[in-house]
């Protein structure tokens, strides 16, 4: 009887298939994300303004090595802010004195838009921590106008100050500034009140990392 031949050409030719299939390419050649190199601003966007006339916005360019592009539907006066070689962040800007609203840019995923829970005030800049993990900036909320600091890119509220009445201007009248990861100090400019020859300051100083906060006014010759 010829079976056992037959079971063993079987075999043979199963360990000839296995021999002869391709080797896969492995996962790990396309697992790196794209290394962000360089973040540019590029064309210009005019913006006719009453008080200030023609203002010019910027669209981003970011290149990484493998490729380039400009971010489809972002224009800012603000330099966007590169996390971990590989994640950019800023913020959209619609007019001169209006943020619209945040971004996040990844390779391969696009531009994604990131909404504001609470809206800052007109005439005001968002300002990133070092680490881009928090934003500070002066909010409106249906109370009034506060000092707000947002974990990022989830956008919770971790820190809110208390409500003030800034000074009536179109010059910005805000300023915020990280002395370290976690730790930012606020200053809005206040309302005047009379014929002060002074400029109150309400100052807020923040703690992210302990979920702590001082606030005072300090009085400035103007």
């Amino acid at each position: 009887m010829m079976f056992p031949r037959t079971s063993s050409f079987i075999v043979a030719g199963v360990l000839l298939a296995v021999a002869c299939e391709p080797a896969k390419r492995s996962d790990h050649s396309y697992a790196r994300p794209a290394r962000v190199t360089a973040v540019d601003w590029v064309d210009s966007v005019a913006i006719h303004d009453d008080l200030n006339g023609v203002v010019y916005l910027r669209r981003v360019a970011v290149r990484t090595d493998r490729s380039a592009d400009t971010l489809r539907g972002v224009v800012t006066l603000q330099r966007p802010i590169v996390v971990g070689d590989s994640v950019v962040y800023g913020f959209i800007y619609d007019g001169i004195d209006v943020v619209a609203a945040g971004f996040r840019y990844q390779p391969g995923d696009g531009v994604e838009r990131l909404a504001w829970p609470e809206a800052p005030i007109f005439n005001t800049a968002p300002a990133f921590a070092p680490d881009a993990r928090h934003v500070a900036y002066v909010a409106r909320d249906s109370q009034g106008v506060h000092p707000v600091v947002l974990s990022w890119p989830a956008r919770a509220i971790v820190l809110r100050g208390p409500i003030v009445h800034p000074l009536q201007t179109d010059a910005g009248i805000d300023d915020e500034v990280w002395t370290g990861p976690d730790t930012v100090e606020i200053e809005i400019a206040l309302a005047l009140e009379g014929q002060q020859p002074e400029r109150r300051i309400l100052r807020y100083r923040a703690d992210v990392a302990r979920r702590i906060a001082i606030s005072d006014t300090v009085i400035r010759l103007r």
